[in-house]
C-alpha cells in the first residue's frame, strides 16, 4: 500500500487508535470469519478519520482470507483518506463479479452500485491507466457513458496525470462519450491545460460535428476559454488553429472561444477570418470587441451594483487603423470595428487618456469619411 501525504506519521485521533486497537486484534491470523469481517467493518470506521502511519495494519486488512466484495467498502474510505490502493487488487475484484455474475446476474444490477464502485476506485490507484483494462473485460452493454458517470466523475479528480490520459482514450474507443456531460465535466475538473489540450485536439478534429444530442457550441466554448483566460500560451494555440481550421462546426466552437475572451490579437483573428470567409460583421465579432473595450467594476454610488465604462485600447485601434488604407474588404471590416468602438464610447463614455483619433501620426483622418 502506497501513501500519499497527508500530514505527518504521528497525525492520528485518540478514537481511530482505539478502533485499530480493536481492529488489530481482530485481524490476527487464526482469528474466526466473523472476526475478520467484524475487522474490515470496525476499519472503515477508523480510517474515515485522522490515523497517521497504519501501513501494517492496512495491508494485513487487505490480505485476510474474506471476499473481495466485503474489503470493497474499506478501499473506497482508504482512497478518500489520501492512500493509493493496489490497480491489481480492483481489477480482481472486478474479474470476481463479473464471473459470479454468469450464475447471479443481479449483481451487476445499476441498482446493486457493484461494478461503479469497483470501477470508480480505479482512478485512485497504482495504475490509473488500467482502467481501460478494466472496462474491456466488461460486456459493451454494461458500459455505454452513461453507467459510467461515477468513473468519469473520479477520474476528473484523480491525482495522477493518467487519469487524462484515460479520459482521452473513452471517447477515441467511443464516440458516445461526446455527448456525456459527465466526460466534459471531468475534463474541466482537471483544471489543467493539458486537458484542456484534449478538447481542442477533439474540436479542430471535428469530433463534436453532426452529433445529434451532442454538448452544444456554447459550452464547448466556455470549457476552451476558461483555460485561454488563464494561459497565455494555450490562447495562442487557439488563435493558431483557428486560423488554420476549415469552415466548420469546430472553428465555430474556437470562433465563440475568443470572443468569450477576447483581447487585441483575438478580435484580429476574428477579422482576418471574416474577411477570408467573406463573412459580414457579426454579433460575435462585436461580442469581441465589446469584451475588449468595455469593462465593469462595483459602482462607487450604489451598493451591490456594477458600473459599465470604456477602457483603453490604443494599441487594437492603432492596428486597425493601420488596416484602412486601401479600399479592400479588409479595410471594411477594420473600419466597421473602429465605428464599433467608437459608439461603445458613445454609450458609455470616452476611455481615459484615449484620444478620439486611433493614430494621429498617421495624418489621416478619421473617421474615414472625413477626408
Amino acid at each position: 500500500m502506497e501513501r500519499r501525504e497527508r500530514g505527518g506519521e504521528g497525525d492520528s485521533s485518540p478514537f481511530s487508535d482505539a478502533i485499530i486497537a480493536v481492529v488489530d486484534d481482530l485481524a490476527k491470523p487464526g482469528a474466526s470469519d466473523n472476526a475478520h469481517r467484524h475487522a474490515l467493518q470496525l476499519a472503515k470506521i477508523a480510517f474515515s478519520m485522522p490515523y497517521g502511519n497504519r501501513t501494517s495494519t492496512i495491508d494485513t486488512l487487505l490480505e485476510l482470507p474474506r471476499p473481495l466484495r466485503e474489503k470493497r467498502p474499506l478501499l473506497a474510505v482508504l482512497v478518500l483518506a489520501g492512500e493509493i490502493i493496489r490497480a491489481d487488487m480492483v481489477l480482481h475484484g472486478i474479474r470476481t463479479l463479473l464471473e459470479e455474475a454468469k450464475t447471479q446476474r443481479w449483481l451487476l444490477d445499476e441498482n446493486q452500485g457493484a461494478l461503479e464502485g469497483w470501477l470508480e476506485l480505479m482512478p485512485f490507484s497504482d495504475r490509473p491507466g488500467a482502467t481501460v483494462e478494466a472496462l474491456e473485460l466488461m460486456e459493451p452493454n454494461l458500459r455505454p457513458p452513461w453507467r459510467l458517470r461515477r468513473l468519469l466523475s473520479a477520474l476528473g479528480h484523480a491525482p495522477a496525470p493518467e487519469a487524462e490520459h484515460v479520459l482521452d482514450l473513452l471517447p477515441r474507443k467511443d464516440a458516445k462519450f461526446l455527448g456525456e456531460h459527465e466526460w466534459l465535466a471531468a475534463l474541466d475538473n482537471r483544471g489543467t491545460v493539458s486537458a484542456a489540450c484534449i478538447l481542442l485536439e477533439l474540436t479542430c478534429g471535428g469530433a463534436f460535428a453532426n452529433r445529434p444530442g451532442g454538448m452544444d457550441t456554447w459550452t464547448l466554448s466556455l470549457k476552451l476559454a476558461g483555460t485561454m483566460r488563464a494561459h497565455a500560451d494555450f490562447r495562442a494555440e487557439v488563435y493558431q488553429r483557428y486560423e488554420a481550421a476549415p469552415v466548420g462546426p469546430g472553428k465555430a466552437i474556437l470562433e465563440h472561444a475568443i470572443a468569450e475572451v477576447a483581447d487585441a490579437d483575438g478580435v484580429l483573428a476574428l477579422v482576418r477570418s471574416h474577411v477570408a470567409q467573406g463573412k459580414p460583421f457579426s454579433g460575435i465579432l462585436h461580442s469581441a470587441i465589446r469584451h475588449v473595450a468595455v469593462g465593469e467594476r462595483p459602482s462607487a454610488d450604489w451598493a451591490g451594483a456594477n458600473e459599465i465604462f470604456s477602457m483603453p485600447v490604443p494599441e487594437l485601434r492603432k492596428r486597425l487603423f493601420a488596416m484602412t488604407k486601401d479600399d479592400t474588404a479588409e479595410t471594411r471590416f477594420a473600419a466597421a470595428c473602429l465605428t464599433a468602438i467608437d459608439e461603445l464610447r458613445d454609450d458609455y463614455g470616452p476611455a481615459e487618456s484615449e484620444p478620439r483619433h486611433p493614430d494621429i501620426d498617421s495624418g489621416r483622418p478619421w473617421p474615414l469619411e472625413a477626408g
